[in-house]
């Protein structure tokens, strides 16, 4: 699980609770971005914010990536209560949706909730692989 976040407390939080996860933690969306590409993590997980364009382009630029880096999961959180930017008719997390995002979670959260997503966009990303490889049967 690649975690770009700048609050400290979202990696302390999911490291004290992340049994089986190997957590890379990022500060920056580029050093994010490196970490994806070099490591195919199996979720990415990343702050939005508000006039600042990072979170958003950092999901913009990991969809643009080829081959399977691309298809990584992304859970964004975003706080509840923002601003929204003069001349944005969506709120940030509708543009994180359309930017390639799998979910948004509103903040404040529980480190539970987080990881409860996590695992379940992994399984569901699972899931589907295996539907994949599986032959159909043909009578």
């Amino acid at each position: 699980l690649v975690v770009v976040e700048r609050d400290a407390w979202v990696h302390r939080a999911l490291a004290d609770i992340a049994t089986g996860l190997e957590l890379v933690e990022c500060r920056a969306p580029r050093a994010g971005l490196n970490a994806c590409c070099a490591l195919v993590p199996d979720c990415l997980l990343t702050g939005l914010r508000p006039n600042e364009p990072d979170g958003l382009w950092l999901i913009q630029a990991l969809r643009a990536q080829p081959g399977e880096v691309s298809a990584i999961p992304v859970v964004g959180m975003t706080p509840r209560h923002y601003p929204v930017r003069q001349g944005d008719d969506d709120p940030i997390r509708v543009q994180a949706l359309r930017a390639g995002a799998d979910v948004v979670l509103q903040k404040p959260l529980e480190a539970g909730e987080v990881l409860s997503q996590v695992e379940a966009l992994i399984a569901m990303v699972a899931r589907l692989s295996s539907r994949r490889r599986r032959a159909p049967e043909v009578d």
